[in-house]
């Protein structure tokens, strides 16, 4: 079994055998001519007829404002109805980008957010009409979160929801750290996976993913080459880090506490990893030596 395959193994399980193993594209904010930023504007048909031109599978990874909860709990219903009724194949799941991150990254500051114990409850719920995972930061409630400002004693923290996403099929999916403290975030990884892992997933995979790998995380190491500047020394930097020498137990020096973390539960079963390969300034070379280890 190769990583990727193993990956898609640990998100979904009998779902793609339908499809015959079809590579799926995670973590994609859109697709073709379909646009998922804006909710009104998502277009499932649409989305279907461009999956099957382009030969995949595809989880929609949505951004979502407060005030829209109450329309995206209606389009998983009318997903969930046309799945049941063997339409829309392709769409193999759902996703959501926040609301509860540490750092916004690309993510449009409006949809981070913090949910309400009855929002938590709403979005569990959407977990048996095919929301597979949403992104959420470890350290969301630590100090040098963007929520900072917004916690106070009566907010949810991770032993009240996480448990009740779980349960229901909505894997927690790991990403947009702080980078205030990256001991503490690593510490906070842990946490959330020891409770996933506690709280009766029945679902297939793992309880658990990250589509963030090396994305907004404390990093030691850069893995993404944006600029002219940053191309032109990529060569130099890249030989550098002597990917070959890399080991797990070295991970924390190399690479940080936090993408450590990860990949040593990665290692060990506990949650499927994906690195969002989004261009070419991501360094395949360091993404496939990642994936080895």
């Amino acid at each position: 079994m190769t990583p990727a395959t193993q990956t898609v193994s640990g998100l979904f399980g009998p779902e793609l055998r339908a499809t015959g193993q079809l590579p799926v594209e995670v973590h994609c904010h859109g697709f073709g001519p379909v646009d998922f930023s804006d909710l009104d504007a998502l277009d499932l048909d649409r989305l279907e007829a461009a999956a099957v031109a382009e030969g995949v599978c595809v989880i929609p990874t949505l951004y979502l404002h407060r005030d829209c909860l109450g329309a995206f709990e209606a389009m998983m219903s009318a997903y969930a109805a046309r799945r049941a009724d063997g339409d829309l194949r392709r769409i193999v799941g759902v996703a959501l980008e926040g609301p509860l991150l540490a750092s916004h990254g690309g993510t449009p500051a409006a949809t981070v957010w913090l949910p309400t114990r009855r929002e938590w409850e709403r979005l569990a719920a959407c977990g048996r009409k095919g929301l597979v995972y949403t992104v959420m930061s470890p350290d969301a409630f630590t100090k040098g979160s963007g929520l900072e400002g917004e916690i106070d004693a009566s907010a949810p923290r991770f032993a009240d929801f996480v448990p009740l996403l779980v349960s229901s099929g909505v894997r927690p999916a790991l990403g947009h750290f702080s980078r205030k403290d990256p001991s503490r975030s690593a510490a906070s990884v842990e946490q959330i996976i020891d409770l996933a892992w506690q709280s009766g997933w029945d679902g297939p995979g793992l309880p658990v993913v990250t589509d963030h790998l090396f994305n907004d995380m404390p990093l030691l190491i850069r893995h993404a080459f944006r600029t002219r500047r940053a191309r032109a020394e990529r060569d130099e930097a890249v030989a550098s880090y002597r990917l070959e020498e890399w080991t797990m137990d070295r991970a924390d020096e190399i690479l940080g506490p936090v993408p450590a973390a990860i990949m040593r539960n990665a290692a060990a079963g506990r949650i499927a990893a994906c690195i969002n390969l989004d261009g070419e300034h991501v360094d395949s070379g360091i993404a496939k030596r990642a994936i080895e280890l």
